[in-house]
């Protein structure tokens, strides 16, 4: 129990209507983590608290709402994909049914916390991407890769359109572990026999390294009215139906 209530003492700001569970939740075991859960639920309706959940990782908020709300547990996925300008990547991709959610920001570099004017510059090797979470009960890794091939030109190395030229935006697939390894490399085989280019297919497939996020004003940048030239919106897209 000492576990449960070093969590506790972290899970709760003595505030008159809030609630604030961390990281330290997700620590516990399943048994603890079900009978801290219940004390949680207890002060909700006691105090008429709201719980707000923090964590840097998407998926342990899902999973322990779903668990304080007495759902079954969503087994959401990561993937990552940089297909030029990080705006219309994240503002397409986010508009797929089973995307949980999309941030946008830079992989693949050799500088730690790279800010926009760097990676902008070329001279860091970061890759402008957006992350997306997904469920796979309602849409499938290889459903995504399907979109992220229509979102781009693969056989431009590092030119996605007028705007999109240097290596920050080159079209890449960075893959989280072999299943998604072996499965974009099936899809990059698949466009190469498809004969619809007849250039070489430049897209990379590279193992993920660490996402730093973009500032804050980049993240969904069109949906909130950002001017912009992303020419992922001059293609055709079959986006897939849930």
């Amino acid at each position: 129990m000492g576990l449960q209530r070093v969590a506790l003492a972290r899970a709760l700001v003595l505030t008159p209507k809030l609630l604030v569970a961390d990281e330290a939740v997700a620590m516990l075991d399943p048994s603890e983590q079900a009978k801290l859960l219940q004390l949680l639920k207890h002060l909700q309706v006691e105090r008429g608290m709201a719980m707000v959940l923090i964590s840097h990782d998407l998926s342990v908020v899902l999973r322990i709402a779903d668990r304080a709300a007495g759902r079954s547990v969503r087994r959401v996925k990561g993937a990552t994909f940089g297909a030029g300008c990080f705006w219309g990547t994240e503002h397409v991709l986010r508009s797929i049914p089973g995307v949980v959610a999309c941030r946008v920001g830079y992989m693949g570099g050799t500088v730690d916390t790279p800010f926009y004017e760097q990676v902008h510059g070329g001279t860091t090797g970061h890759v402008e991407v957006c992350e997306v979470t997904y469920d796979p009960a309602h849409v499938s890794y290889e459903m995504l890769l399907d979109v992220f091939w229509q979102m781009h030109d693969p056989t431009s190395r590092d030119d996605q359109g007028p705007y999109e030229r240097g290596s920050q935006y080159r079209a890449v697939i960075f893959y989280h572990g072999a299943e998604q390894a072996a499965l974009a490399d099936a899809s990059k085989t698949a466009v190469e026999e498809s004969g619809r280019h007849s250039l070489p297919i430049q897209t990379e497939i590279r193992a993920a390294g660490t996402f730093w996020p973009a500032e804050k004003y980049h993240q969904e940048y069109i949906a909130k009215g950002g001017d912009h030239h992303c020419n992922v919106f001059t293609r055709s897209i079959e986006i897939p139906k849930s």
